[in-house]
């Protein structure tokens, strides 16, 4: 039984790929996340159960922030995951899941920029010297509304990461958060946390506000002995 998700090392993700099966082992399973959906070829599967679930960025409505949440796939996923059997030979695809119910599953995933907050990508925009940031993100090829775009201002301006007199319309503050590859919420506590001298409590706020689930564990056999070690 081998795992495949995109925590794993590189090393660890390529047994899944060799064709040849341990001496005394007949089968081969692999229990994948998503990361196997598309774009992704393991030659000797002949069969896919899909549980028909995936976790999907989202906002949570507690923290204002992007996290991933659990929930039933769009159809354009079941049918990519129902390729993932028959690639090079024959398959065939399980799905747990009656049948009566993939006529209420969304046809295609939203795109992502429809279904998170624009701060993030609003101070990118920003520090990329563009001026004027509705029209630029307009044009994208999924535009986001233009309310979560007024919305996404707004709330970066109470930030204090706004500034229109500026060249690139950031504060210093924004600067910063722009360079933290985290929600701009938790990269001002991780900010201030750092400028009053307490970065770990700060370090572990933003870590608890970044996960749904606590309980968490790893196939990383050199992230487990450091955590032993801790």
């Amino acid at each position: 039984v081998l795992p495949l998700h995109a925590n794993l090392p590189p090393e660890e993700q390529q047994t899944c790929f060799l064709t040849q099966l341990p001496a005394g082992c007949t089968r081969k399973i692999i229990c994948s996340t998503n990361v196997a959906e598309t774009s992704v070829t393991v030659p000797d599967v002949t069969v896919v159960i899909d549980s028909c679930r995936e976790r999907r960025n989202q906002v949570d409505r507690y923290s204002n922030t992007p996290m991933l949440r659990e929930q039933w796939c769009a159809l354009d996923s079941l049918k990519q995951r129902r390729g993932r059997a028959g690639r090079v030979q024959p398959g065939v695809c399980f799905r747990i899941l009656p049948e009566k119910y993939l006529e209420r599953l969304d046809k295609i995933s939203p795109p992502e920029m429809q279904r998170v907050p624009l701060e993030n990508i609003y101070l990118q925009v920003c520090a990329s010297g563009i001026l004027d940031r509705p029209a630029f993100l307009a044009k994208t090829p999924d535009p986001p509304e233009e309310a979560a775009v007024l919305f996404a201002e707004v709330a970066l301006s109470d930030l204090g990461a706004l500034d229109g007199q500026t060249h690139d319309g950031l504060t210093p503050l924004g600067r910063h958060l722009a360079s933290l590859p985290c929600h701009p919420r938790l990269g001002k506590i991780l900010v201030l946390s750092c400028l009053l001298g307490v970065p770990g409590p700060g370090l572990s706020i933003c870590a608890a506000m970044s996960v749904r689930n606590p309980m968490l564990t790893t196939q990383d056999t050199n992230k487990r002995a450091a955590w032993q070690a801790a």
